[in-house]
């Protein structure tokens, strides 16, 4: 059979810049000794703990505890621990919500992700959003804005009022009729609705929302209503108020939601399916249109059973293969040991690969230069369903780490490390972590995958290495499935 090995190397923040140099020695049965060259550049600047890219990720009641058959005490650690890998790969699972309403129980087992000091690779992490989780009352309102002001958190809390109004979870008076409850427990209160703002516009409901989230598709379409980059209509709307917020997501438009057209050609996508540069494009898409944030909306969708389903063999929903699945459960009868924890899919080190992207933007931006940083990321994705090639993408990352270098007047490269060989990768800043793949034939078959949680921020892998990534990421897909 065909095995393959994903591997990720922390990067400590206090590291020297320089590059670094080591093998890998593969010894099979039967089989020729093999070694594999490993190189990493180490930047002399430091990316954040905390993503500058504020993110809210779903993770529901019901999905641990169907999984993982735990309960009680042990639900909320074991939940804990999910939002901590969250935020080691620089995403927040922010809809907490263990079944225990109480708001002291929530400070004990969460407050620690909110105020940056749970035990992280990523160390001082902070969860970025919070999503209300208490009665739809205005009193229950009230009690958690005043909770979260108390502890320094309320400028992360959000009621996530209406999703896809029209649709069969909500509809615009809905929407109407909840933001005021909302509003009535605390005028500050911010409420999140999943539109457009030409629908929200259409409704005389824009006034109504503080933190509006368009799906991708519609912030730049190929043909039709939203043809071309509509960024500029969310101006008014930000200039409306100073808690406005535009934020994105995707969904199955991205893949298909059934259908086959040409139409879901390419779009960026969480999609196991999809190729690894897909996974990592909506990082750099939200650079490029200016938005503050990234929605997802589930992470564990496969998790429930109802289904008959067990999502490491399928997690096909939606018309796809994976999507509102990023992690696996790391039960002890699926992986060993005794511990539960939750296990990171290769999508998820993508999306943390281009979270990082953001923060090199964002730091050339922070520098001065926001206009070569623009420019860098247009070219890069033009729009959100023209893939670049893996080596135009490593050349465009480096490029930004040679500007930060030059505005800062940091170094690029000195001898540091173990002695080996092999390609030059393009190197992080501070903590982090370098993934690569190896891939070991010994027969035929499709290969299988070793997984493992992926922690800390990466240090981009060769182009050779993500390219093999691309065809590892379908290998792997094809027993699993998606939704939108």
């Amino acid at each position: 059979e065909a095995r393959a090995l994903w591997v990720e190397a922390f990067v400590p923040r206090d590291a020297p810049a320089g590059r670094y140099t080591a093998q890998v020695t593969v010894r099979a049965t039967g089989q020729a000794e093999l070694t594999i060259p490993i190189s990493l550049t180490v930047w002399s600047f430091t990316l954040p703990s905390t993503s500058s890219l504020k993110s809210h990720f779903g993770l529901y009641y019901g999905d641990l505890p169907t999984a993982h058959g735990v309960s009680g005490d042990a639900f909320s650690t074991l939940r804990a621990r999910y939002t901590q890998l969250g935020l080691d790969h620089r995403i927040s699972l922010s809809n907490i919500d263990d079944g225990n309403g109480d708001l002291d129980h929530y400070a004990a087992f969460y407050g620690p992700l909110f105020d940056g000091l749970a035990p992280t690779r990523l160390e001082g992490a902070r969860l970025t959003s919070a999503q209300y989780a208490g009665p739809a009352t205005s009193a229950g309102h009230a009690q958690w804005a005043a909770f979260f002001k108390g502890k320094g958190w309320f400028d992360r809390l959000f009621d996530y009022t209406c999703d896809e109004p029209d649709s069969s979870r909500c509809t615009w008076s809905q929407l109407q009729s909840r933001a005021a409850l909302v509003k009535a427990g605390d005028p500050d209160f911010r409420v999140v609705t999943t539109t457009s703002i030409t629908e929200a516009n259409q409704q005389g409901a824009a006034g109504t929302i503080d933190l509006i989230v368009p799906v991708l598709n519609y912030m730049q379409d190929k043909s039709g209503t939203y043809a071309g980059e509509q960024r500029a209509a969310y101006d008014a709307f930000l200039a409306s108020g100073p808690r406005k917020e535009l934020w994105m997501y995707q969904s199955c438009m991205s893949h298909g939601c059934g259908g086959t057209s040409e139409y879901f050609r390419g779009w960026a996508s969480y999609a196991i399916d999809a190729s690894a540069l897909r996974h990592r494009a909506m990082e750099w898409l939200s650079f490029r249109f200016d938005v503050t944030g990234e929605l997802y909306y589930e992470a564990t969708q496969a998790y429930d059973y109802a289904e008959g389903r067990d999502p490491w063999t399928n997690q096909w929903a939606y018309g796809g293969n994976g999507d509102g699945t990023l992690l696996y459960p790391g039960t002890p009868a699926a992986i060993g040991g005794q511990t539960h924890i939750p296990v990171a899919s290769l999508r998820l080190a993508m999306i943390r690969e281009g979270m990082e992207d953001y923060e090199y933007l964002k730091l050339v931006t922070d520098l001065g230069d926001g206009a070569f940083a623009k420019q860098v990321a247009a070219r890069l994705f033009p729009d959100p369903w023209t893939q670049p090639s893996v080596a135009d993408l490593f050349a465009a990352r480096q490029e930004l780490a040679a500007r930060i270098l030059a505005l800062t007047g940091g170094t690029s490269t000195t001898s540091a490390g173990a002695s080996g060989g092999g390609a030059t990768d393009a190197g992080t800043a501070g903590s982090g972590a370098a993934g690569a793949v190896v891939a070991a034939s010994s027969g035929a078959g499709a290969p299988s995958l070793s997984p493992t949680a992926a922690t800390g921020c990466a240090a981009a892998p060769g182009a050779d290495a993500l390219a093999a990534l691309g065809l590892l990421a379908a290998w792997v897909a094809r027993p699993r499935r998606s939704r939108a």
